[in-house]
């Protein structure tokens, strides 16, 4: 065998070599494969994104949000089951409870999961397994594996968070729950993290709207209640007005029984204002007419009281100012008791009877 010529242990050597070159040649590309694979499902993950937000957007109902939000975590890595849940109370409190607002894959979810420290102490996307007290408090959902990829809220708090899981039955044919939320399912649960904020930002601005128009609306009511009474009080008060000048006016009669005596009769209670006017329709009535005698008839007159006597005198005082007389008739007994009461000097007042009698005293006197 020449020199230059390799040995048989020499050429299997190097068959061995490019074997092992070949195999891992083709590990890698294997591996690239995969890596092309798993990178254009990802891309085709991050490409889903969008048209979950665009599908998100327009829910106005936090049920209809998260129950979407779950479906779509589930459809994305074909994962067994997911929920997507909120506080009850604060973070830090250890009875805390997580209310249920959206499932997928789950029969039948309760309203409520408890969440015990270790849930609450997770402020990043967090793996729980087997043996974590999580897995533990959820035994009604018989979870294996929990991913809790949490959910802010606008000041940077954990408000809840959206929930992956595999159950003990379904571990055989649902692949590991992913342990870390860099990837895509990180972008999931920011993008649902933000959505859920304008969502509830949104509610609360609708129910701010829905108050002020209640507001709006009662105020409109109330104003508009409060003109008709005031119109309602206008037109009330324009008609008893109405009424008292009629009643003022008739209750005031100047009655001319012959030529210079007038009569005019008194009836019903006299108040300061009704006073006044009999004061006025005397001295214009004996002024006009130029009367000599002035008839006053109180036997309408249900009481006697100071206004009323202390009418009487400036009456009789301010008549013979015009040169004529005032003749008081009427009187009843317990009218004339009330009056000696009242210590009213009435000496200068001269009376009657009667009605007739006073106007039977005015034909005799020429």
């Amino acid at each position: 065998m020449s020199a230059q010529q390799p040995s048989y242990q020499e050429l299997l050597e190097t068959c061995e070599e490019l074997r092992k070159t070949a195999a891992r040649a083709i590990g890698i590309k294997q591996e690239l494969i995969e890596t092309k694979e798993a990178l254009d499902s990802e891309l085709g993950r991050y490409r889903q994104l969008q048209r979950y937000v665009e599908r998100a957007l327009p829910l106005d109902a936090l049920s209809d949000f998260s129950t979407l939000t779950a479906e779509t975590l589930v459809e994305f890595y074909d994962l067994e089951a997911a929920l997507l849940v909120l506080h009850e109370s604060g973070p830090g409190d250890e009875s805390s409870q997580a209310r249920v607002l959206g499932s997928c894959g789950i029969t039948s979810c309760p309203d409520t999961l408890p969440l015990p420290p270790e849930w609450l102490a997770a402020t990043r996307a967090t793996l729980f397994q087997s043996g974590s007290s999580v897995v533990a408090a959820w035994a009604s959902l018989a979870a294996r594996d929990v991913l809790m990829l949490p959910l802010q809220d606008h000041k940077g708090r954990v408000q809840g968070a959206l929930v992956a899981l595999r159950t003990v039955s379904g571990a055989d044919f649902y692949p590991e729950l992913p342990a870390a939320g860099q990837s895509s399912i990180g972008v999931l649960a920011q993008q649902a993290s933000a959505l859920l904020r304008n969502l509830q930002a949104t509610q609360v601005i609708r129910q701010q709207l829905l108050e002020l128009r209640e507001a709006l609306r009662v105020n409109e009511y109330e104003s508009a209640r409060r003109i008709a009474e005031e119109q309602q009080r206008l037109r009330q008060d324009a008609v008893i007005a109405a009424q008292r000048q009629t009643l003022r006016q008739l209750g005031t009669p100047m009655i001319p029984i012959r030529s210079g005596v007038l009569v005019i009769p008194v009836i019903g209670e006299v108040d300061h204002e009704r006073a006044h006017l009999l004061l006025e329709t005397v001295l214009t009535g004996v002024a006009e007419r130029r009367a000599k005698l002035l008839i006053v008839d109180v036997t309408g007159l249900p009481s006697v009281d100071g206004e009323v006597a202390g009418l009487l005198l400036r009456m009789t005082h301010a008549v013979k100012l015009l040169g004529a007389e005032v003749l008081l008739s009427g009187i009843r007994a317990e009218v004339a008791q009330r009056l000696i009461q009242l210590d009213m000097n009435l000496s200068s007042i001269k009376t009657t009877a009667s009605l007739q009698s006073a106007i039977a005293s005015s034909f005799a006197t020429k």
